[in-house]
């Protein structure tokens, strides 16, 4: 059997209407060793039998799970992640934000050496991050977390849709989704690799930065999940050592205070009053990522400094 260079996992949910969209693009991406995983998430209409269609109309090599009604987009994705038998993966919320060649691209770089454990586009140079646009074919490997500094910062906007990741990197280092968590859930899955991973190869490739998925329509209670999930990761980042001191004051004075100030907005927007929030913030222990630093955005600090204070009024951050 010939063998597969990429499983491409596609999460499905009521998306009848566009799936043969998507596999039409991924049969001009994709190369022919790639297997394509469409992992259906309890869809009330004809998902399941469009995909199962489109695979075979298309020619393509692949199957559809079914993870369940009710159940997470992390959920999905690790019974696709579970599932696949390519040498690398990749993880699509809908194929056609794949730009044109861009899957190649990153295969190429990816399997220039044995050793390249992820690989996504823009690169890193001399602590700067360059125009896409200039040639850096030679751009040198690095730790991923050399990266998180400025990907906490928010300097470098990393998506999981941009990322390729060997499969057996994935598994030999416990990088898994916690299948219960609906929000956050892909955040934590890539600082995690990053965190964990060695040889990063960074891919000449122009990318436009994608808005985040999810975050606009979440609950609180979603919010909240978020919130726990950059806690593990905080908890990842704490144990790697003093040398990274810089990239864990971003997560502790950035990365966490934004997250909890966008769940006190929801708690907020369902009818809690600013005492009840604050209470509910003191009873999780939460109040303790309310302390801005040196590194903590002019916006946010003012925003933090707001609604802790009782002389000023708390306005929520625009959407």
């Amino acid at each position: 059997m010939k063998k597969i260079m990429v499983s491409v996992i596609i999460p499905l949910q009521n998306q009848g209407g566009t799936v043969w969209q998507m596999t039409e693009k991924l049969k001009k991406e994709a190369p022919e060793s790639a297997e394509l995983i469409l992992v259906d998430r309890g869809s009330s209409d004809d998902t399941v039998f469009r995909a199962l269609t489109a695979l075979t109309r298309e020619g393509l090599h692949g199957c559809v799970l079914q993870s369940g009604r009710g159940s997470t987009m992390a959920a999905a994705c690790q019974a696709g992640l579970s599932r696949a038998e390519g040498e690398f993966v990749c993880f699509l919320s809908h194929a056609e934000r794949l730009p044109d060649g861009y899957l190649q691209a990153c295969l190429e770089k990816a399997t220039a050496r044995d050793d390249i454990e992820m690989a996504f586009g823009y690169f890193y140079e001399g602590g700067t991050y360059t125009d896409p646009n200039t040639p850096q074919d030679d751009a040198p490997c690095r730790r991923g977390i050399d990266y998180l500094p400025a990907v906490f910062s928010g300097a470098f906007p990393l998506q999981m849709v941009q990322v390729l990741f060997r499969t057996d990197f994935l598994r030999q280092k416990s990088v898994y989704f916690h299948e219960e968590c609906a929000c956050g859930f892909d955040e934590e899955f890539l600082y995690t690799a990053l965190l964990r991973a060695s040889r990063v190869q960074p891919v000449n490739w122009k990318l436009s930065v994608l808005k985040p998925c999810g975050l606009e329509t979440a609950t609180a209670a979603q919010c909240l999940q978020r919130v726990e999930a950059l806690l593990r990761v905080r908890d990842l980042a704490d144990c790697t050592g003093s040398e990274n001191l810089h990239m864990q004051q971003i997560m502790q004075k950035q990365v966490l205070p934004a997250a909890v100030m966008e769940y006190v907005d929801r708690m907020l927007d369902e009818g809690k009053s600013p005492f009840e929030v604050r209470r509910e913030l003191y009873r999780q222990g939460l109040n303790r990522y309310m302390r801005p630093g040196h590194e903590t955005v002019p916006m946010l600090r003012r925003r933090v400094k707001a609604f802790c204070s009782p002389f000023q009024a708390y306005r929520k951050k625009e959407k």
